[in-house]
């Protein structure tokens, strides 16, 4: 069994050089930065959700953490449903795959402002967020996929990262 997992792990990493940052590198930046953390919510674009449904499935298994996926909507009335499911489990963070259409810098807003009430951590996707205050940014920026920090949120969420960890970041607000 742990052979065949081995096996999936390389096949599976083999190809995450090839296109952008997956769920399973998220998962694993995330697991080292905050060793707590069991849940991982994704909340991403609705036309993403076969291949985010995938890779949520294989990075639960390689990570060892339960990945609960969500589309992301438009309306605010869906997105307050997506956030009480969410403040509900134990241990979790949030991960906000984005695109400027369905989730949009308003809607992320919004997701940071209820999220940060319950001090949950929320990393993204997209280079800028942690300027307008998710926890952590994790893109891939031309062969290397780079982590960006807000310090003042870990600081308000109460969280500590180790200096190996933030030596491999990029601090983007004190």
């Amino acid at each position: 069994m742990k052979k065949g997992i081995l096996v999936i792990t390389f096949v599976f990493l083999s190809f995450t050089f090839i296109k952008s940052q997956t769920i399973t590198q998220i998962g694993f930046i995330i697991k080292k930065a905050i060793p707590s953390i069991e849940n991982i919510a994704i909340i991403f674009p609705k036309n993403m959700h076969n291949q985010i449904a995938k890779e949520a499935r294989m990075a639960q298994i390689i990570t060892k953490r339960k990945y609960i996926i969500y589309a992301g909507e438009k309306r605010t009335n869906k997105i307050s449903t997506q956030i009480y499911n969410i403040n509900r489990l134990k241990n979790v963070a949030v991960t906000i795959i984005t695109d400027n259409d369905t989730l949009s810098t308003d809607s992320v807003k919004y997701i940071l402002n209820k999220f940060n009430e319950q001090k949950i951590p929320v990393i993204s996707n997209r280079k800028k967020d942690t300027l307008i205050g998710v926890l952590m940014t994790i893109f891939k920026n031309e062969d290397k996929i780079e982590k960006h920090i807000n310090k003042i949120v870990a600081s308000v969420l109460e969280l500590s990262f180790s200096e190996e960890f933030l030596s491999e970041c990029i601090i983007d607000v004190e």
